[in-house]
C-alpha cells in the first residue's frame, strides 16, 4: 500500500472518530451507539448505508484541509520528475500540468494551460494564500507560470530554468512576479 493511500486512509479514520465523537443533534442517531452495535454485530454491513449522511456532517475546513494535503502530497511525488513543455507525466512534465495532475488526483478538474487556470476558482490577496492555492508568476512578458503554494513561503512547480520539478523559496524576486493567487478549493 503506498504511503499516499495509507496517510488518506488514516485522515480518513481520523476524521470520522472526529464526527462521530460529535454530540449528535436531537432527533438524529446516535452515531457512536450505532456503530458499537454494528461492531459487535448487532447489525449487518448492509446497515452502515445509514451512514451515508456522514460526509454531510463534516466540516467543510476539515474536509477542504484533507483535500489540501492530497493535492499538496500528489504534487510532492513528482518533485525531480523532468520539465517538459507541453508533457503531461511523470516522464516529463510542465508547470500547469504539474499542477492540474496534483488537483485531478483529488478529483477536482483543472484547465490544461495556465491562461485558463488563472481563472479558474476565486482571487485571493498573497497574505491569505493557503496551502493548495494557485500561485501565478510572470518571467516572461507573453506567458504565465504556475505553482503550488506549500505554506511557509515555499512553492511547488516545475522549473524550466532548473529542468525539474523543485520546491523553491520564495523570495524578492518571486514576490515581485506575482501576479495572481487563485483558491480553486
Amino acid at each position: 500500500m503506498s504511503a499516499l493511500r495509507l496517510s488518506t486512509i488514516l485522515c480518513g479514520l481520523l476524521l470520522c472518530q472526529q464526527v462521530i465523537a460529535m454530540p449528535a443533534p436531537a432527533g438524529t442517531l446516535n452515531l457512536s451507539t450505532e456503530l458499537t452495535q454494528i461492531g459487535r454485530g448487532a447489525a449487518s454491513v448492509a446497515d452502515f448505508s445509514l451512514f451515508a449522511p456522514l460526509a454531510l456532517r463534516m466540516d467543510t475546513q476539515v474536509r477542504d484541509s484533507l483535500i489540501r494535503n492530497v493535492i499538496v502530497e500528489q504534487g510532492l511525488a513528482y518533485l525531480g520528475t523532468p520539465y517538459r513543455f507541453g508533457g503531461t507525466s511523470r516522464r516529463g512534465v510542465d508547470c500547469s500540468a504539474l499542477v492540474q495532475n496534483a488537483y485531478e488526483s483529488a478529483g477536482i478538474p483543472l484547465p490544461r494551460t495556465t491562461t485558463w487556470q488563472v481563472r479558474a476558482g476565486a482571487s485571493v490577496t498573497p497574505r491569505a494564500a493557503r496551502v493548495g492555492d494557485l500561485m501565478f508568476y510572470r518571467w516572461k512578458k507573453d506567458s504565465l507560470h504556475i505553482a503550488l503554494n506549500l505554506g511557509d513561503g515555499k512553492i511547488l512547480h516545475a522549473s524550466p530554468s532548473r529542468g525539474k520539478v523543485i520546491i523553491s523559496q520564495l523570495n524578492r524576486a518571486w514576490n515581485s512576479r506575482l501576479v495572481a493567487v487563485r483558491r480553486v478549493l
